[in-house]
């Protein structure tokens, strides 16, 4: 499998979505070179860009997400996703220099009783007993 960007299909999808703003998402942190990613997807007219840094939360990737905060020279908004809480907030954005950031505010909820004899995961663990749901208190 490539680790590139599928140029093609995203000038499809931007063209598709006109005239209405593009985010490029998390895709971005599987691609192989994320400062010519970051060029390709700049010049095919992405608005922004969601990313972990490549790393499995942004508070681990925020030495790349500021070096694309960097490197975007504000030709598109770098926006930091993953992970991203109210303990972790300030550190990013202090790390990074981002101005926009992706966070779930999910809370877990008790719905006891709904893993016995269900094969179906409702959460991120198939032995919890909860759902997470949106916090807009977060």
């Amino acid at each position: 499998q490539s680790r590139s960007i599928n140029e093609s299909v995203c000038k499809r999808l931007l063209l598709a979505a006109s005239p209405l703003p593009c985010t490029f998402h998390r895709a971005f942190d599987i691609i192989e070179n994320p400062l010519i990613g970051l060029e390709t997807i700049i010049s095919l007219g992405f608005v922004r860009i969601l990313t972990s840094g490549q790393e499995e939360t942004a508070v681990k990737g925020v030495k790349l997400i500021n070096n694309l905060v960097k490197c975007s020279k504000e030709r598109v908004s770098i926006m930091a996703g993953a992970g991203i809480t109210e303990k972790n907030l300030e550190f990013i954005l202090r790390e990074t220099g981002v101005r926009e950031f992706h966070a779930s505010s999910r809370t877990p909820i008790n719905v006891g009783g709904l893993e016995q004899g269900n094969r179906v995961a409702m959460g991120t663990s198939d032995a919890d007993s909860s759902l997470l749901i949106t916090n807009s208190d977060l």
